[in-house]
Order: C-alpha cells, then structure tokens, then sequence
C-alpha cells in the first residue's frame, strides 16, 4: 500500500512554518520506517479549498468537505462503496489532472 497526498496551498501565501511542519512529518515516517511508502505532491491553487478524497482501493471512494478554509471540522462527506466505475473515474481524475499538475514536495524544495 502506498499513500499519495497532495496538499492544495497558495505558494504566495504559505505559512511561516509550512516546510518545517511538513519535515517534521517525514521524520516521523522516516524513524517508522514508512518513508516510502509516502508520497506528497504541492498542487498551487487560488484560493485553496477544503476538500479531502481518500482512495482507499478500486471499489471505495470517500470525499469531505470543511465548511471554510482553515477549519479542521469535517462539514460534510460522501463515501462510495462497492463503486468501482466511480472510483476509477476519481482516479484518472487523480492521476491525469491532480498529479499532473502538481509538483513533488521534493522538486518544491529545490525551487525554494
């Protein structure tokens, strides 16, 4: 299993401590040994939005959405199971359009 994750931010408007927080994760992973098993994409988006889609395997889909940005309080959530044509359009939806257009936490860092 493999977790890929792209965060939606504003580049110009990143918090001071955005790189540091994001680091401090990746320790975590490392001492755990799940490094890699981790992947983070940065996708720069005007506003950011509040929405969240686990992948979680061919069949389930689960998308939340937070009332406003910066609010850590689930609004509301839809989760589709068993749904394997929805889910496969989520993700060439992920793969095609979000992953490509975003660029690795990695690449961001060198550009820094």
């Amino acid at each position: 299993m493999k977790y890929e994750a792209v965060i939606a931010v504003d580049f110009n408007k990143l918090p001071s401590d955005f790189q540091h927080g994001i680091d401090s994760r990746f320790r975590i992973y490392e001492r755990n040994d799940v490094k890699e098993l981790v992947s983070l994409h940065l996708l720069d988006l005007k506003p950011p939005i509040g929405l969240d889609i686990w992948i979680i395997d061919r069949d389930h889909v689960f998308i939340s959405f937070s009332p406003l940005s910066g609010i850590d309080k689930l609004s509301t959530a839809i989760l589709f199971e068993h749904q394997s044509e929805v889910v496969e359009e989520f993700i060439s939806w992920f793969d095609q359009v979000v992953l490509r257009s975003s660029v690795s936490y990695e690449e961001w860092i060198k550009k820094m």
